[in-house]
């Protein structure tokens, strides 16, 4: 199924991958394909000190609260729905605060990274998984 999805995305110019809105466990399902590509993604955002990521929904947002709260430990098939803002700054920026954009669903543009991590970088507010996300654009705060 990835290979025939991979596939169909190669045939298709770089303008539609990039008008396309994907969820985050799309762009991490495939990281290689969509490494370097200027992307659409819509995510759960959580942006505060030593948080700087977004998840598939917000139903993911309340399963990851709740699992932090237990203490009980997240899997790979957990991380899967999350990616790393590299620039949550350019975020912060545009809200005024460090809150007025956090656990709300965002749509943004930018550019997708394979491998963040690769560059040395210690993130602490990081997805544990290497692909990364820098903002150009806000598109839509729902």
């Amino acid at each position: 199924m990835l290979v025939s999805a991979a596939l169909a995305f190669s045939a298709l110019p770089a303008a539609a991958v990039r008008e396309q809105v994907l969820r985050p466990s799309q762009l991490n399902s495939d990281p290689e394909f969509y490494d370097g590509r200027e992307v659409v993604v819509r995510g759960y955002s959580f942006l505060a000190p030593e948080q700087n990521f977004l998840l598939d929904s917000r139903e993911r947002g309340v399963y990851n609260r709740k699992k932090w709260a237990s203490e009980e430990n997240f899997t790979a098939e957990d991380d899967k729905y999350c990616l790393t803002i590299i620039n949550p700054n350019l975020l912060f920026e545009k809200a005024h605060n460090s809150w007025g954009l956090t656990h709300h669903m965002l749509t943004l543009r930018g550019k997708f990274v394979a491998h963040y991590y690769d560059t040395g970088v210690i993130d602490f507010g990081a997805c544990p998984i290497a692909p990364g996300f820098i903002v150009e654009k806000i598109i839509k705060k729902e």
